[in-house]
C-alpha cells in the first residue's frame, strides 16, 4: 500500500513538471520577450512553475498525509490508500473548514 502510495507522489510530481515544462514552452512561443536572454526573467518563471508545482503536490497529497497519521495514530483503523478515501478525506476537510468558518 505504502510503495502504491509513494508511486502515485512520483508519478504527481513527473507529470507536474512535465505541465510545467509544456507550459513554458508554450508561454515563450506567445511571449517572445521571455526568449530574450535575461536571468531575472528565467529566474522569475522557474521560482513560479516551482511553487506551483509544490501547491498541487502538496495539495494532492495532503489528504494522503492525513489518512498515514490517522493509521500512525490509531494501529486499528487501518484505513486504506484509495482513491474513494482520498476523496473522502478532501469532502471531510472540507465540510470541517466550513464549520469552523461558520
Amino acid at each position: 500500500m505504502i510503495v502504491t502510495a509513494l508511486l502515485t507522489a512520483v508519478a504527481v510530481i513527473l507529470f507536474s513538471i512535465l505541465v510545467v515544462a509544456i507550459g513554458l514552452q508554450a508561454a515563450k512561443r506567445h511571449f517572445p520577450v521571455l526568449n530574450s536572454d535575461f536571468p531575472e526573467k528565467k529566474k522569475l518563471i522557474i521560482k513560479f512553475g516551482s511553487i506551483l508545482v509544490l501547491v498541487v503536490f502538496l495539495l494532492l497529497l495532503s489528504p494522503l498525509m492525513i489518512v498515514w497519521a490517522l493509521n500512525t495514530l490509531f494501529p486499528m483503523l487501518v484505513i486504506p490508500y484509495t482513491f474513494q478515501v482520498w476523496a473522502a478525506v478532501i469532502i471531510l476537510a472540507a465540510a470541517v473548514k466550513s464549520m469552523i468558518k461558520n
